[in-house]
C-alpha cells in the first residue's frame, strides 16, 4: 500500500513539473549558475578567510567559541578589513 502511494505521487509530481514546464517554459530555464568571476571572487574570499583564521592564536579561538557576542565583533571586523582591502584594490 505504501509502495504504491509513493509511486502514485510521484507520478503526479512529474505530471505537475511536466505541465509547469510547459506552460511555462523558461521555469526549465531557471538555472542557479555562477558565472566564473563570481566563483572566483567566492573562492579568493574563502581562501583569504581560511588563511586569516590561521593567524589566530588558539587563546583568541576558544575566547571566540564560549562568547559569540566576540565571535561576531571580530568576525565582523575582519569583514570590514576585507573588504576595504578589495576597494583598495580596484
Amino acid at each position: 500500500m505504501m509502495k504504491l502511494m509513493r509511486y502514485r505521487f510521484k507520478t503526479w509530481c512529474m505530471i505537475v513539473i511536466l505541465l509547469t514546464g510547459s506552460f511555462y517554459p523558461v521555469a526549465f530555464d531557471a538555472v542557479a549558475g555562477l558565472t566564473s568571476r563570481i566563483r572566483n571572487a567566492i573562492f579568493t574570499a574563502y581562501m583569504n578567510g581560511y588563511v586569516a583564521a590561521l593567524k589566530l592564536d588558539i587563546v583568541r579561538i576558544e575566547a571566540m567559541k564560549k562568547d559569540k557576542k566576540l565571535m561576531k565583533t571580530v568576525l565582523m571586523e575582519a569583514t570590514r578589513e576585507y573588504l576595504q582591502q578589495v576597494e583598495d584594490m580596484n
